[in-house]
């Protein structure tokens, strides 16, 4: 095969790829279980990178609800619910519920939702 030839397969390979991966996104059904990818992932008042930071998460979280999503500054991003620690004025450790938005690219998709936190 030549090299022109060998080129246009991987371009179209690539588009065909891509194409797929953005009709998977499209036609996921909100909400859905999700998880964090990266360390230190902020989440944001608003779908925006301006917007006010209400939480990072420094690992993964053990259960992340994402309930939709919404075109932001600079791409795609989720609304996302999530049980994390917190502590209080006296040190002491604490499980809160926040929501707020991640940007795409952070967020991975593990399964459908089945109504409660696992």
């Amino acid at each position: 095969m030549n090299h022109s030839r060998l080129n246009t397969v991987v371009l179209l390979s690539v588009i065909i790829f891509l194409a797929a991966r953005q009709s998977f996104a499209a036609s996921r059904k909100f909400p859905f279980y999700g998880r964090i990818i990266g360390v230190n992932v902020n989440v944001r008042a608003r779908p925006s990178t301006n917007a006010e930071v209400v939480y990072q998460f420094e690992t993964d979280p053990e259960a992340l609800i994402v309930t939709g999503s919404s075109k932001g500054s600079g791409g795609t991003w989720y609304s996302i619910r999530a049980v994390v620690p917190m502590l209080n004025e006296n040190d002491e450790e604490y499980e809160a519920e926040i929501s707020g938005w991640v940007f795409g690219k952070y967020v991975a998709y593990e399964r459908n939702y089945d109504g409660a936190y696992d």
